[in-house]
């Protein structure tokens, strides 16, 4: 099989020399179309994510990672890459209904996950 190469452009969301890693995680099917940068929140049945809202109550209200690609989960889960770690612009990803730059940075904190959220001056 042929090695194929794809050129990678982060978004303009990210910044800093801070190493920044990515990793996996399945979106659930029903969570529409959903942009790089948008910050995601784990369901606790099942353990798939969706855009973090602060008035869910299925776990996905906590913020855990930032979408690090575009993804369409309308009709089915899609696996996709998201941040494990990162210093991002917190005025530039998206954010669900009542999550805020403060929140995600505090989730970040409380999990002990490399994102660091800052706001440039």
């Amino acid at each position: 099989m042929p090695a194929t190469t794809e050129v990678y452009a982060p978004g303009d969301f990210l910044l800093g020399g801070y190493p920044f890693a990515t990793r996996s995680v399945t979106i659930v099917s029903g969570a529409g179309v959903l942009v790089r940068g948008t910050v995601i929140g784990q369901i606790t049945t099942g353990g798939k994510y969706t855009t973090a809202l602060s008035a869910s109550s299925d776990g996905s209200e906590v913020p855990a990672y930032i979408l690090a690609e575009d993804v369409d989960a309308t009709s089915a889960d899609k696996v996709a890459l998201v941040y494990d770690s990162a210093v991002v612009d917190g005025t530039k990803l998206t954010f669900g209904t009542g999550i805020t730059s403060a929140a995600l940075e505090a989730a970040m904190q409380a999990i002990d996950r490399a994102i660091y959220v800052k706001t440039p001056a």
